[in-house]
């Protein structure tokens, strides 16, 4: 075992690199990286120690969101800073997408977007804000191989914000296969890597957005995988859909598809007369008084607002 004193004066002081001390000592890189982790010495980088970045409520619900699916931070090393890492299989997501929002709320990304097998890889600096979103969100893992787990915390706010990131990156509308026009007639919320207790948590929290989730056990191959959970008939796809809003306008060729089309959904339209549609659209009072006024259910109005474009409906004919 190398000295620390030493070790330190070396990397710190003399500023050799790490493969340069392992020359000296006739061992890898790896080794003096190890050494270096474990007696705690940096050269006081801004990649390990951190970057500073003001988290706006926006931000955190955006991250937060993402962390329920994909999304994940990790501490390289660092105590006091984390960085996030997002891998999909879309290039675009990532560019497109995630990372103009990561710059709007002033987070860089280390680095270019690069394959990492199937999938393609962003990684962030690292920042010391970060850091207290790392600890709220992962615990040490008992696992082995694996140091740290990710968990749901219990005072996650399934604001509109989250649950759109949430089903973006794990979510997906369930169509009936069993009719010619693959009607919609469910979401699906992937929740395989967390514990059963951590799914019930965020189905009670859907429940009290006026959702009825269901939690259901997923097989592959006959092999349990996790839990998910499910929301199936138009009382939970309307609501949800009008909770998280349209697809996002940059990720419609991407991930439109997981949003419901107006046909699929064409059962339900109402016979209005044009009239009453436009009137209906241009309407700033509350949904209850367009109810009494029209004699009509809140799902009437609701075709009857979003009659045109992707997950709304079509009202009249």
């Amino acid at each position: 075992m190398v000295d620390r004193t030493w070790l330190e004066e070396q990397y710190v002081q003399n500023d050799l690199t790490q493969k340069q001390i392992g020359e000296m000592l006739g061992v890898s890189r790896s080794t003096i990286s190890v050494w270096l982790r474990k007696y705690g010495i940096s050269k006081n980088s801004p990649y390990i120690n951190g970057n500073h970045v003001r988290l706006s409520s926006e931000a955190l619900q955006f991250l937060e969101g993402n962390l329920l699916g994909d999304g994940t931070l990790s501490i390289f090393g660092s105590e006091v800073s984390a960085r996030y890492s997002h891998g999909s299989k879309f290039r675009d997501f990532l560019s497109d997408y995630l990372e103009p929002r990561l710059h709007k709320f002033n987070i860089d990304v280390s680095g270019r977007i690069y394959k990492d097998g199937r999938v393609f890889q962003l990684v962030t600096k690292m920042y010391r804000e970060l850091r207290p979103l790392f600890e709220r969100w992962y615990a040490p893992s008992s696992k082995p191989k694996r140091r740290f787990e990710k968990h749901v915390p219990d005072d996650i706010a399934l604001t509109s914000s989250v649950i759109r990131e949430w089903y973006i990156g794990d979510g997906c509308l369930l169509r009936d296969s069993n009719r010619k026009n693959h009607a919609a007639r469910g979401v699906r919320l992937a929740t395989n890597g967390f514990t059963h207790s951590e799914v019930q948590l965020l189905a009670d929290k859907l429940g009290a957005l006026g959702l009825k989730p269901k939690i259901r056990g997923q097989k592959n191959y006959g092999r349990f995988v996790g839990w998910i959970i499910v929301l199936t008939g138009l009382d939970n796809i309307i609501p949800f859909f009008d909770i998280i809003g349209p697809c996002p306008p940059e990720l419609e060729s991407i991930y439109g598809y997981k949003w419901p089309l107006a046909d699929e959904l064409r059962n339900h339209t109402v016979k209005l007369s044009s009239d009453d549609v436009k009137m209906i659209r241009q309407a700033t009072c509350p949904k209850k008084d367009l109810i009494s006024k029209y004699h009509v259910s809140r799902t009437t109005i609701w075709c009857a607002q979003h009659a045109h474009g992707r997950y709304k409906r079509i009202a009249g004919g």
